[in-house]
């Protein structure tokens, strides 16, 4: 059995007191309340009471950890996988069987000791997995935890369970495990477990099959840490690849190692160091002289780092991936440079979501209690949550600002297309009424005319010489020839104002 190769000054854990936990974020494609009756009638079921000490009131129920009906305080629900199922999704049928990581540089030997589902009203969802390692060296960790978070296994590295890993000791092989189709990975299982669940999309992935995941350390180191040579340079080393999962390869800058005056470290007791990034959060506690002290770090903190701490943890991962899939669906909206109807619709609606985020998820203080505190502020700084949620209010403005300038010159279009309406009633109304009076005046100077010519023939009815003798005739002639050329030149001049002009026409 080969392993990587090992720093001799390597440091050794209490695995009673230590754990690891695998973190996988993704949003789902529907409300989680529509999917609670069908997971708590299948294979998930209740945690359990929640001990989150000294978490304060209105958000210590945040996320519902039992059967109790959702009140306006929750925001999302925990679950846990039930044992029956464990087999199900390919995993040991208990607890207490072992998977084997077999890779390049060696074996890594492990226990799934947990299952978990957070889910949110956000539509964002975490899947854990609670690792528990067997090997005590801290490089063997270290390297555990390199491969077990790419998800995918680097190198075509296998994971076995108990029963294929003696076969393949033995120089037999499993037929179950030869295809590339039936390799069993931890992303094969996360996405067998969340396929009934319905995921929409991981926020690392690969071909839409989830790609890493986020790595949270509780570990112990054994007490014989106080008399080690070196120790606070291999306690900056190892906090720096636990927090970001980096294997014995990468060489940091001397500046992430160091514990003192470090953005990603916090040291909240003597002998408790915390280690912060994207990539996780890693705490790292060591024994003392002092046996009072031992008690309460055997005891009533590993309490504490499975209940309160995680807890603060999960909001503050909940922020940040939140904000990312708000941010995310924000750059999705202006498809083209023209916003539909639909677009506007889903402005608003994120505006709303938005809102209604940062009411009820977005919180500045969680604990009554300084430390806890203090590393909650460290977590949400690290994560970005507030740069984040500024780029979100940016990206929101900038949509309203298009929306509103489109909306602007659609209504000004919109004025100018009833100006031209209007404009053309308008002619058309001047056109009946020029119409109706060049009629009229045709009618009426028809009429003077045969009037006139009636009354003057029968005034010279009588007369034995011709009527254009009289110069009343005469008179009454030109007047008529006047009235009916008037009449006339009328008509032309209407019919020219309302005739199209030849490039109105083209």
């Amino acid at each position: 059995m080969s392993y990587e190769v090992q720093n001799q000054e390597a440091l050794h854990v209490n695995l009673k007191k230590s754990k690891t936990v695998f973190i996988i974020p993704f949003t789902l494609r529907e409300d989680y309340k529509h999917l609670h009756d069908r997971l708590i009638n299948s294979d998930w079921d209740f945690p359990g009471k929640a001990s989150r000490k000294y978490i304060l009131d209105h958000v210590k129920h945040l996320i519902q950890f039992d059967d109790q009906s959702l009140g306006n305080g929750t925001i999302g629900r925990e679950y846990i996988l039930k044992e029956h199922a464990r087999e199900k999704y390919n995993l040991p049928v208990n607890a207490s069987h072992k998977l084997y990581l077999i890779t390049k540089k060696g074996e890594y030997i492990f226990k799934v000791n947990k299952v978990s589902l957070f889910l949110f009203e956000t539509r964002t969802g975490f899947l854990t997995f609670e690792v528990i390692h067997t090997n005590k060296n801290l490089d063997q960790i270290v390297g555990a935890n390199y491969y077990i978070k790419h998800l995918h296994h680097l190198y075509q590295s296998q994971l076995l369970n108990q029963k294929e890993y003696y076969l393949s000791s033995q120089g037999l092989v499993d037929e179950s495990v030869e295809s590339e189709e039936s390799r069993r990975t931890m992303s094969s299982i996360t996405m067998k477990i969340l396929e009934p669940i319905g995921v929409e999309r991981y926020f690392s992935s690969e071909n839409n099959q989830p790609e890493s995941a986020l790595v949270y350390n509780s570990l112990m180191l054994l007490d014989t840490f106080e008399v080690t040579e070196n120790k606070e340079k291999l306690l900056g080393e190892y906090l720096f690849k636990l927090r970001r999962s980096f294997k014995e390869s990468y060489k940091p800058a001397p500046s992430e190692l160091m514990l003192k005056d470090n953005p990603q470290i916090i040291q909240l007791f003597e002998n408790s160091f915390w280690g912060v990034s994207l990539e996780g959060l890693t705490n790292v506690v060591h024994l003392t002289n002092d046996q009072v002290t031992n008690e309460f770090f055997n005891g009533n903190y590993q309490s504490n780092l499975s209940q309160s701490y995680f807890y603060i943890y999960m909001i503050a991962l909940h922020q940040r991936f939140a904000l990312l899939a708000l941010n995310s669906r924000a750059q999705d909206i202006p498809k083209n440079e023209q916003l539909s109807a639909g677009d506007f619709e889903e402005i608003q609606k994120l505006r709303k979501e938005i809102n209604f985020f940062i009411l009820r998820s977005f919180f500045k203080h969680v604990s009554s209690i300084t430390h806890q505190q203090a590393l909650y502020e460290r977590i949400e700084k690290c994560l970005q949550i507030e740069e984040l949620k500024g780029d979100l209010h940016l990206e929101l403005e900038a949509l309203s600002s298009v929306a509103e300038l489109q909306q602007y010159y659609r209504l000004k279009e919109q004025e100018n297309e009833m100006r031209k309406l209007r404009e053309q009633e308008d002619q058309q109304k001047e056109k009946h009424a020029d119409t109706f009076l060049i009629w009229s005046t045709v009618f009426v100077v028809f009429s003077a005319i045969t009037g006139t010519w009636s009354v003057i023939a029968d005034l010279f009815r009588k007369s034995t010489e011709p009527l254009f003798h009289y110069s009343a005739a005469k008179a009454m002639l030109i007047v008529s020839i006047v009235l009916i050329l008037g009449g006339i030149g009328a008509f032309v001049s209407v019919k020219r104002k309302w005739k199209p002009s030849r490039d109105s026409r083209n």
